[in-house]
């Protein structure tokens, strides 16, 4: 798709911390406040040092870069919760190969946890961000 909106685009939202990530949200502000309820509930505790990942909105399309390299393409935004999670949990098998991880994906809602596993592709992402969109919380 290229470059569709530049680069460049100016910080406009509060930033969530995710693992030894934050997420920052850049660029049109009605296509952040539409993107933003997708990543509050990916918060976990501060660590020292995070690597911080912006999240680029423009037109209908969103991005995600690091240190202006570019993690997650140009993406439709209802696209990008998925395409983040999943770029986010790849980077954190790679980041500790010496521990157990599952392909999958929990949400809490209520008094339930639910444990999404599956193969990669099956659609986890999107019934996590579908989940959380109606209230369940993202873990």
């Amino acid at each position: 798709m290229g470059d569709v909106g530049g680069g460049g685009c100016v910080v406009t939202a509060p930033q969530f911390r995710c693992h030894d990530h934050v997420i920052e949200f850049a660029g049109d502000p009605g296509l952040v406040a539409r993107l933003e309820p997708c990543f509050v509930d990916l918060g976990t505790d501060p660590v020292a040092d995070p690597q911080v990942w912006t999240v680029e909105a423009f037109r209908a399309h969103a991005r995600v870069t690091v240190e202006g390299r570019e993690v997650v393409p140009w993406v439709p935004r209802d696209r990008l919760a998925p395409s983040v999670i999943s770029a986010l949990s790849s980077q954190q098998i790679a980041a500790d190969p010496t521990r157990l991880h599952l392909h999958a994906a929990a949400v809490v809602d209520d008094d339930r946890s639910m444990l999404l596993v599956a193969s990669s592709g099956s659609g986890k992402s999107t019934l996590t961000c579908g989940l959380v969109a109606a209230g369940a919380r993202y873990r």
